[in-house]
């Protein structure tokens, strides 16, 4: 691999940092060891308070060939995950643009194989993915759903099939232009990527996209990878995304709220759990009953515990609620005494 100084970048990757010290190196590694040539990096840290910037910048060193093609831009103060994929995306030049979170990792030949794949005429290249954590555990996630085109992708998105497409924008190679007119939604701090998918899908029902079943992309599983917050701030967060969701639904000229208002329920009942209170639940989101039914991410108890509350049952939801919490939590029990 030869990266020439004179060549226009054909691949925009859109890193942000928070406080990522210890995984910094190993992602800047396996970012700067592609075999594509001629990638933009843009590292976007948002207000971290220790070293990764520092760690980032000798690893850098290492790689004078890639100097000419990085970016590295600094938040004074944070500003959440959406603001900063979002001035990722109107920093890149190239026509091609991908994320990388930066505790993650990925393989060398990862953004070659998806810019391949462009000149077939597709708008958007997916590739599978592999789940590790400390211990080097590692799952294999198949992503192969073949060649489709926008509406289904949203068919895929909302949980109303046995298998889904995952909502990251990291497995994704994006065509520059489809992110025209799309705002990150900047009341949240996660499930922003699902929904500026949601919304390009939902813009471009036409387009085409292709999946791969290489898992060149390795998503690390870290307890506290999400920034800690207050339930009450949580509980906001759902609440507005819910909000997002019901706008997208209604915005677009095709219809979409059957698939949509399934991905509802699936918030629905992360609310549910969070705040434990099933006469909020029922009071502001009666309307998804019907909803219950086409979920595929729900198992049967859960679906039981959700309509119990949705029906003002609270009794019978506070119960089931408790016995699918002490059954998880009998079987983690379980498998750490037999491990």
């Amino acid at each position: 691999m030869k990266v020439l100084s004179n060549e226009m970048p054909k691949v925009s990757v859109v890193v942000p940092i928070f406080n990522v010290a210890p995984y910094i190196e190993d992602c800047a590694e396996s970012l700067f060891k592609q075999t594509l040539s001629n990638i933009e990096y843009i590292f976007i840290d948002d207000a971290s308070t220790d070293n990764s910037i520092e760690i980032l910048k000798k690893i850098i060193d290492r790689y004078p060939e890639r100097k000419n093609y990085i970016k590295i831009i600094s938040h004074e103060s944070n500003k959440g995950i959406s603001f900063t994929r979002e001035e990722g995306v109107k920093l890149a030049t190239a026509d091609w643009i991908i994320h990388c979170d930066s505790d993650d990792t990925i393989q060398p030949e990862m953004y070659e194989t998806l810019l391949k794949e462009t000149v077939k005429g597709f708008d958007i290249i997916i590739c599978s993915y592999t789940f590790f954590d400390e211990k080097s555990f590692k799952i294999y996630s198949n992503q192969e759903f073949g060649e489709f085109y926008g509406w289904e992708g949203i068919s895929l998105l909302s949980e109303v099939n046995k298998r889904s497409l995952h909502g990251a924008l990291w497995n994704k190679l994006i065509r520059k232009e489809l992110y025209e007119g799309i705002d990150f939604p900047k009341d949240i701090s996660y499930w922003e990527d699902v929904v500026v998918l949601l919304k390009i899908f939902s813009r471009h029902p036409n387009l085409r996209i292709q999946t791969l079943a290489l898992p060149l992309y390795n998503y690390r599983r870290r307890p506290n990878s999400l920034i800690s917050q207050k339930e009450e701030k949580r509980k906001e967060e759902l609440v507005n995304l819910i909000a997002i969701l019901e706008e997208i639904r209604n915005k677009y000229e095709y219809d979409y709220s059957k698939n949509i208002d399934s991905r509802i329920v699936t918030i629905i009942y992360k609310l549910l759990l969070l705040t434990r209170a099933p006469k909020y639940i029922s009071t502001n989101y009666k309307k998804y009953k019907k909803s219950i039914k086409i979920n595929k991410s729900l198992n049967y108890f859960k679906k039981i515990h959700l309509m119990s509350a949705l029906n003002g049952n609270f009794f019978m939801s506070n119960l089931i609620g408790f016995l699918n919490y002490f059954g998880k939590y009998s079987l983690n029990k379980l498998n750490t005494m037999f491990k």
